[in-house]
């Protein structure tokens, strides 16, 4: 059985249309839920957007969080991207990803099936 991506930050909007989220098992990630998130490591995060794009689902945004050894989670306002009303190029959200702030540790990322 697969884990639905739930979100949260920028997904009020996305959850208030009512989007169905993409199953983050089907792309064959290491993943990890703490607190109701779905988390990617960040070493983990292009990876996982590459197979998205590559895959049947349309890429709708991502919250970055910083996780720390004691477990505790922080969700990071200024890292997180909402396309679900423009589908960004995959180049673009890369590139977003990666001038992150170094300690966004983790990404959640919302995905629908096309």
């Amino acid at each position: 059985m697969g884990v639905i991506l739930p979100r949260r930050g920028m997904s009020k909007q996305i959850d208030s249309t009512n989007y169905p989220t993409g199953d983050i098992s089907a792309l064959n990630i290491t993943f990890n839920e703490r607190n109701g998130l779905t988390l990617i490591a960040r070493e983990h995060a292009v990876e996982c957007v590459r197979k998205i794009y590559d895959g049947a689902f349309q890429f709708l945004g991502f919250d970055g969080f910083i996780v720390f050894p004691n477990g505790n989670i922080q969700p990071s306002l200024d890292s997180t991207m909402d396309c679900s009303n423009n589908q960004a190029k995959l180049d673009v959200v890369i590139n977003i990803i990666n001038s992150c702030p170094l300690d966004i540790t983790h990404f959640e990322f919302c995905f629908e099936a096309i």
